[in-house]
């Protein structure tokens, strides 16, 4: 195990509780339903607030190892990684919490948190921490392996209260026909429809339905139990992480995000985000989404777009239902779901009808050959990681 840190700053100067489910179309993608060789989970938090179950399986018959990173994005420009290992036996599902991290002890009394089979070390987070992991799957030398073994959970516990939030791990299949024997330390995720590459390729855009996060939208269900005094909106929280990034060197990627989001009337508003390292906003908050989620009009759908020449990223959203309007005398509950994720290709830049750079599935999608567009294969993103121990 061991921490890498990179100031980046001194470097410079020198729908409640509804399970959205990502496309799982033809084209290889991410999912959050089958095992894969990369495993992430967007939003791990390590506070004195809240606290983060991690859970992790191997889905196979025969050994699993796996080599995983937390990033630490709590600081802005001062990221940091910690690394360790985990070995699974077969089917065995394994488990730890964040911030106190799991150790291995043989004696651990039967039906203790800590029985069965250690999977080894597992440091506790940083103080503070709030950040994404990695779990990448290897072989004994710590080489990438593409066997598609692992899928994973995680479950966000508020430690005053006990109220829980879960989502699953997003998992990137490896293509265990590509280039036998390419298992160095840079990951391709540009495995697609139209290319045998290594890794599925992350979706090209990622789409959301909300509650408007107006303070004058009330949660119909908490209005209609007659404990919503003076009001009780629904505000939701996006996590968001780069696919493109560099754990040798401590250099997450930064992606620059167009925002369209649309109201029932189909009423349309648009922003940009920014997301460097690791994303995590309230969407009613209006320095970072300006007022594009703050309608009048219940429901918001929004389509998240990586600009031209941008990585692509992914996430979860996390609802936040309280009565009382939050205060101190009210209560609050919290709901994890995962994004939808669409397409890995992009219509071409002859693209018609503003059809450019927006995901696809097939030539048609873009206008076809009459039309001038056609789907292509967009900006693969890499993961780099540190040379085998």
């Amino acid at each position: 195990m061991r921490t890498l840190n990179r100031n980046w700053g001194l470097w410079v100067l020198g729908l409640a509780g509804s399970i959205l489910v990502m496309s799982t179309s033809a084209q290889a993608n991410s999912n959050i339903q089958e095992s894969g060789s990369v495993i992430i989970f967007p939003k791990v938090l390590g506070t004195a607030q809240y606290d983060t179950l991690i859970e992790i399986t191997n889905t196979g018959n025969s050994m699993a190892h796996a080599h995983c990173y937390y990033v630490d994005g709590s600081r802005p420009n001062s990221w940091s990684v910690t690394d360790f290992d985990i070995w699974l036996t077969k089917q065995q599902p394994t488990h730890w919490v964040a911030r106190t991290g799991r150790g291995v002890d043989i004696f651990d009394p039967w039906a203790s948190d800590g029985a069965g089979f250690d999977p080894g070390r597992i440091p506790p987070v940083s103080s503070g921490f709030q950040g994404e992991l990695k779990c990448i799957q290897s072989d004994d030398s710590g080489a990438p392996l593409r066997a598609n073994k692992l899928i994973g959970k995680a479950t966000i516990i508020t430690n005053s209260t006990g109220d829980v939030s879960t989502y699953n791990a997003v998992a990137l299949k490896g293509n265990p026909n590509a280039e036998i024997g390419n298992n160095d330390t840079v990951l391709e995720l540009n495995n697609t429809a139209s290319n045998q590459g290594e890794y599925d390729a992350c979706p090209v855009t990622l789409d959301l339905s909300v509650v408007s996060a107006s303070s004058a939208v009330n949660d119909p269900v908490i209005d209609q139990l007659g404990i919503c005094t003076p009001n009780c909106p629904v505000d939701t929280e996006l996590t968001l992480v780069p696919c493109d990034e560099n754990l040798e060197t401590v250099s997450p990627g930064e992606v620059l995000l167009t925002v369209f989001t649309y109201d029932e009337f189909e009423t349309r508003l648009s922003t940009t985000i920014n997301v460097d390292c690791w994303f995590n906003r309230r969407l009613s908050d209006v320095t970072v989404f300006q007022t594009a989620f703050l309608r009048d009009t219940f429901g918001v759908f929004a389509r998240l777009i990586p600009g031209k020449g941008e990585g692509r990223v992914v996430g979860v959203a996390e609802e936040f239902r309280s009565d009382k309007n939050g205060t101190a005398v009210g209560a609050t509950a919290r709901a994890a779901y995962n994004l939808v994720g669409e397409g890995t290709r992009v219509c071409n830049d002859t693209a018609p009808n503003g059809r450019a750079g927006l995901a696809c599935f097939s030539n048609e999608d873009c206008g076809g050959e009459v039309g001038g567009g056609f789907c292509i294969d967009g900006a693969a993103d890499q993961i780099v990681i540190p040379l085998f121990d």
